[in-house]
């Protein structure tokens, strides 16, 4: 069974992820994903046409750089994801091929941060959206090193978690506690186990 994490930007997504990995469910992040497709040749080659030779140090992709360049740039942003969205859900296509009997077998997890706006979500067998309160998500995000106009930019450019929620299977809210996550973390993969057995 293939689950999708997913949530909005300081929402908690990664903190959710560790805590299934904590229960020995396997984890994986989409950014481990992307990361490995900076590295391919016609992926670095496009990135320099639409941003310039220095895009590109030492054959990989300036990810500070781009992610500077793409949240001042609205249009930019939207030429990136065109191009690497398709890639990215080429890439998980290929994974559940590769891991199908895994899979079959027992749930593992991928968080997707942009799943709704990639339209990926019929990937999945079932989709968490993990969210919280924007002043929370801010704060944590100010925490993490972002400035809050950062945080501003990155925001604007992903759907609002209420209309996400509708689409979602499941939903944790992290805004209170830690303890309180992880128990709905532990009462979501008590259901999801139950399902799995139930296939």
């Amino acid at each position: 069974m293939l689950i999708a994490i997913t949530g909005n930007f300081g929402s908690g997504k990664s903190s959710v992820r560790r805590m299934i990995e904590s229960h020995n469910f396997k984890t994986i992040d989409c950014d481990r994903m992307v990361d490995e497709l900076y590295y391919e040749k016609e992926i670095i080659a496009k990135m320099k046409e639409i941003f310039g030779p220095t895009i590109a140090l030492d054959d990989k992709i300036d990810k500070q750089l781009l992610s500077a360049i793409i949240f001042n740039n609205p249009e930019k942003l939207k030429k990136v994801n065109a191009f690497m969205h398709p890639l990215v859900k080429e890439k998980i296509i290929k994974y559940k091929e590769t891991h199908k009997e895994e899979f079959s077998k027992t749930l593992f997890f991928i968080e997707v941060p942009l799943l709704f706006e990639a339209k990926m979500e019929t990937l999945f067998d079932y989709v968490v959206l993990i969210k919280t309160e924007k002043e929370l998500a801010k704060s944590r995000s100010v925490n993490k090193g972002y400035t809050e106009a950062e945080f501003e930019r990155i925001v604007a450019t992903q759907e609002p978690p209420e209309k996400n929620e509708k689409k979602a299977d499941y939903v944790i809210d992290t805004g209170k506690s830690f303890d309180d996550t992880r128990k709905q973390v532990e009462e979501l993969l008590e259901k999801l186990s139950k399902k799995k057995a139930f296939e």
